[in-house]
């Protein structure tokens, strides 16, 4: 595709269709699925619905992942498909059906996310004496980074 008239271009738009943030999220939940797959003596190309079903139970297994948050981890490995010209996975009634248990069982179980945000007067015990600039006064450059 590269020698063809046009190729070299289209592949460096394809390239940069993403923002670079979901680039790199998409590239980290792509490893971890790679990583899943090598655990289990699976190659992740392609993969089947029922090993993404599969996966996604070693996800809940983790609890470190709310099924809200379950999406980006499914759109990586239906991208490197749809990259690569094979269909997509992470799509489907068994795929569903594990996403309605995964976050239903949060629910029972009362596991969703649980963070909660810092209160002001936390962040200024922690900050303690630390010299603040005041508003509207110029800050010394950083030094650099040796």
């Amino acid at each position: 595709m590269g020698s063809w008239s046009g190729g070299g271009t289209a592949l460096r738009l394809a390239a940069s269709a993403h923002e670079d943030s979901t680039a790199e999220q998409y590239d980290r939940h792509w490893r971890t699925f790679c990583e899943w797959c090598s655990q289990n003596g699976l190659e992740p190309l392609p993969a089947t619905p029922r090993m993404v079903f599969a996966y996604i139970g070693a996800l809940a297994e983790r609890g470190t992942i709310a099924a809200d948050s379950l999406q980006p981890y499914l759109s990586a490995i239906n991208s490197m498909h749809a990259d690569s010209g094979l269909e997509r996975p992470a799509v489907g009634h068994l795929i569903q059906r594990a996403r309605q248990g995964m976050r239903r069982g949060q629910a029972l179980q009362q596991t969703r996310d649980t963070r909660v945000p810092l209160l002001a007067q936390h962040v200024l015990t922690v900050l303690g004496d630390t010299p603040r600039p005041r508003l509207g006064t110029a800050r010394a450059p950083h030094a650099p980074c040796v």
